[in-house]
């Protein structure tokens, strides 16, 4: 079990078994349970100001993106989608006021990133899968992790170009995007060998300083 914590100063809020808890990052000690019931709760992230959690869960009935207060009351969905719809990684910009998730297409295997308005839920594209309906899959975009910066100028971001090869290590890059502009730079490589198709590492979840 791996559980996806997060932390706000001296609280620690983390994801156990579907239902989401709370507890004191420096003295330990009692948990405190924010979601319970059928549910499953996941991946929490404090606001920048520790007055909100972004988190992703299926209580509508799909699973979306939702936001609540630090103690657990508030619950409010953000996206609305009602189809087979997959999350993950949310985070919050600098500013409090979006939240970058990304969104899984089954039928590209692969995940865009979204822009969504905190308050209204309105998304737009940032990172898509492809970039016209006639980009191959050599050219698919997978998006994961995104990271803002502090100065809410740039985000950072894991991804991958083209398709699975399940036979060899996925080639993740990180990569850093402009959010003024769109210009992005790949900041990290994957590490390659002197064989030209092997690949010795790769690079993913990045966290800023």
């Amino acid at each position: 079990l791996f559980p996806y914590t997060t932390l706000f100063r001296s609280t620690v809020v983390f994801e156990l078994l579907g239902d989401l808890f709370s507890v004191d990052a420096h003295a330990g000690g009692a948990t405190r349970q924010l979601t319970r019931g059928l549910a499953f709760d996941s991946q929490p992230v404090f606001s920048p100001d520790g007055r909100k959690i972004v988190f992703l869960s299926d209580r509508s009935g799909a699973e979306n993106v939702w936001v609540m207060d630090p103690d657990g009351t508030n619950l409010r969905q953000v996206t609305k989608l009602d189809d087979n719809a997959v999350f993950a990684s949310p985070v919050w910009s600098a500013d409090g006021r979006t939240i970058f998730v990304s969104h899984y297409h089954s039928e590209f295997n692969s995940f865009e990133l979204l822009q969504v308005d905190a308050d209204s839920g309105a998304a737009t594209v940032l990172v898509p899968v492809r970039k016209s309906d006639d980009t191959p899959a050599s050219g698919y975009s997978n998006v994961l992790g995104a990271a803002p910066s502090s100065d809410g100028r740039y985000l950072y971001f894991a991804r991958h170009v083209g398709e699975d090869d399940y036979a060899k290590l996925p080639e993740w890059s990180i990569v850093r995007r402009d959010l003024k502009s769109g210009e992005e730079q790949v900041v990290v490589y994957a590490p390659r060998s002197p064989r030209p198709d092997l690949i010795l590492g790769t690079a993913f979840r990045p966290a800023v300083s």
